[in-house]
């Protein structure tokens, strides 16, 4: 006999044809969300005038003690025709539905089914949730426009679980919010640990108590939808004791790491994990390993302090008296165009940014790839200011254009033969042939997306720093 290992018990042998369910609508007086075809779908935050949030929770209570295997289960982006529902009660998911299926964390129960999105869902598109056991499929339609979505910035990364995250927006949030979803209740605090300042950010504590439950999908106020809540797991398992550094010779012992002070700002070396940044102004920044300190006064002896949160909930705080060095030049390679739309290479270009307090002037200065060394002519950068470096005729047809007043710096190359477009080191030299910034080979390009910096922090590291995007020359690509 043919085993079916994807069926339910209780449906062998049983003839069933696929069944499509409408979506739950949305009570006008009560709010609840309610069908005439069992079984109902619950959807936090429930639905409105027969839309979803593009972020939302699914549950499907099933006939008691029914227990669906999670891989017979799938959401995907438009519809789901009849063989491909029948493939997947049979375990055989057509390719053309598998590149649509959407990553989500799928929790079985006997008697339930509970659905997380791990990303927002695009809005104004048809998604498909489809049970391959029960020949069950429920269309949805994210509404077009929605609450803002605050982005989870701690802890950082996709598959991390804890029991807290801080979230934060654009814009301050208002008092007295409630959280809506399908899980238990967290704690919520407007700002983050130790920084009740931060207006735009909310803390979401799990109960001791709680199992691995998804964060809440929005947040209230007065019964309105006033945010969502990107994604995220809770519940991370015990993390070993963070290793301990050795600080080197030009570094100053400070908390749990190594300092190395420069003019307007000190690097501050960690143990090799990601920390968030609790002082300072503005939302908190988190990195892996590494953290800058800006804002300090050059050739001045100060007072230093800081606090940092890491993986395990402990908040870290360092103190510290330092002297700073006289201002020193910051040049950044902030972002480059390696893989034009337009014609190659005169299409192309990489972006300087002076990041520092002093202008400074390039001559001598030289762009290092792996054909060799582009001396850069003599211009003076100004701070705060951008100029690209570019071939002899830098040609902008088919790609951004260039902002106007931008200053172009032609070169009698940029590369052996132009750019690489499968991706390559570029380093910026000082006169004394000393790297000041590098930009790293990966993401590879793709053609008419530019590699941009996430941010200035970090002129010199690699990994997790960089992303594709439209090109902005001249123009800042940070939020």
């Amino acid at each position: 006999m043919r085993p079916w290992p994807l069926f339910l018990l209780s449906l062998l042998g049983c003839r069933i044809e696929p069944e499509t369910l409408p979506l739950p609508p949305r009570s006008p007086s009560t709010g609840s969300a309610t069908t005439s075809t069992a079984p109902p779908l619950e959807i936090s935050p429930p639905p409105h005038q027969g839309t979803i949030a593009s972020v939302v929770h699914l549950h499907l209570p099933l006939p008691k003690e029914t227990l669906v295997a999670p891989a017979s289960v799938v959401l995907v982006k438009g519809e789901l025709s009849d063989t491909a529902l029948r493939g997947l009660r049979e375990g055989v998911l057509p390719s053309s539905a598998q590149s649509r299926a959407v990553a989500a964390s799928i929790r079985s129960t006997p008697g339930s089914l509970r659905i997380f999105p791990r990303d927002p869902l695009q809005p104004g598109h048809a998604y498909t949730l489809a049970v391959g056991p029960l020949l069950l499929r429920v269309p949805l339609i994210v509404e077009d426009e929605g609450p803002p979505i605050l982005e989870r910035v701690w802890p950082p990364g996709e598959a991390t679980e804890d029991r807290q995250a801080i979230f934060c927006g654009e814009k301050p949030l208002p008092n007295n919010l409630i959280q809506e979803g399908l899980g238990p209740p967290f704690l919520l605090e407007q700002g983050a640990p130790t920084r009740p300042d931060l207006v735009n950010c909310v803390t979401l504590t799990a109960p001791a108590e709680s199992r691995s439950e998804p964060f809440p999908t929005a947040l209230l106020q007065e019964g309105e939808r006033v945010a969502l809540l990107a994604p995220a797991p809770v519940l991370r398992g015990d993390l070993p004791s963070a290793v301990a550094l050795a600080c080197k010779d030009d570094e100053l012992i400070f908390g749990p790491g190594c300092l190395q002070v420069e003019d307007d700002r000190a690097r501050w070396r960690l143990p090799p994990e990601p920390w968030l940044l609790l002082s300072g102004e503005g939302t908190p920044k988190s990195a892996s390993g590494s953290l800058l300190l800006r804002g300090l006064p050059p050739e001045s002896t100060v007072t230093l302090e800081a606090r940092v949160l890491d993986l395990r909930g402990k908040i870290h705080e360092a103190r510290g008296e330092v002297t700073t060095r006289a201002p020193i030049p910051h040049v950044v390679l902030s972002e480059v165009l390696a893989d034009a739309l337009g014609p190659e290479p005169a299409s192309e270009w990489v972006e300087l940014y002076n990041d520092g307090a002093l202008p400074v002037l390039l001559e001598g200065w030289a762009l290092e790839d792996g054909q060799g060394l582009t001396p850069l002519p003599p211009f003076e950068i100004a701070p705060g200011s951008y100029a690209l470096l570019a071939n002899e005729m830098l040609e902008t047809s088919g790609d951004h254009p260039v902002a106007p007043g931008c200053p172009i710096l032609h070169l009698p190359k940029l590369g052996k033969s132009g750019l690489s477009n499968q991706g390559e080191v570029l380093t910026l030299l000082d006169a004394q042939g000393t790297a000041r910034s590098r930009l790293p080979a990966t993401p590879r390009p793709k053609p008419g997306l530019s590699l941009q910096r996430l941010h200035m922090d970090f002129p010199m590291e690699d990994g997790g720093h960089f992303t594709l995007g439209k090109p902005t020359p001249c123009r800042s690509n940070l939020p």
